[in-house]
């Protein structure tokens, strides 16, 4: 592997090397960065699929979009602007957490286990 001007030269067998490549791609990472973390003890995790990023831009946009209703100097009670702030506010926080989850394969990020 080539990483700058230097080289890392290691003997694996074909099977490992194409392990290794297949781990690297998963991660979408450079070989050397993965290198450096299987010697650092660093565990990777493989990147989510397309469809993950979708529906994380979409669950966005809900989001931003009822925070934008909540600030519209438009919306006559206080109590209709405490009504979306909560709803913006809760659903933030279930869509942070959800992203985590799903984007760091922890399915326990948050619930105060992995602390």
């Amino acid at each position: 592997m080539r990483n700058g001007t230097y080289y890392v030269q290691v003997r694996v067998t074909p099977e490992e090397k194409a392990a290794f490549v297949k781990k690297a791609e998963l991660c979408h990472t450079p070989e050397h960065t993965v290198l450096l973390h299987f010697l650092t003890g660093y565990t990777l995790a493989e990147q989510p699929p397309e469809e993950f990023w979708k529906l994380n831009s979409l669950l966005l946009r809900v989001t931003l979009l009822i925070g934008q209703i909540w600030l519209n100097k438009n919306t006559q009670s206080e109590k209709q602007k405490l009504k979306y702030y909560k709803a913006e506010h809760q659903l933030n926080k279930s869509y942070l957490s959800a992203f985590h989850k799903i984007r760091f394969a922890d399915p326990n990020y948050g619930d105060g286990s992995n602390n």
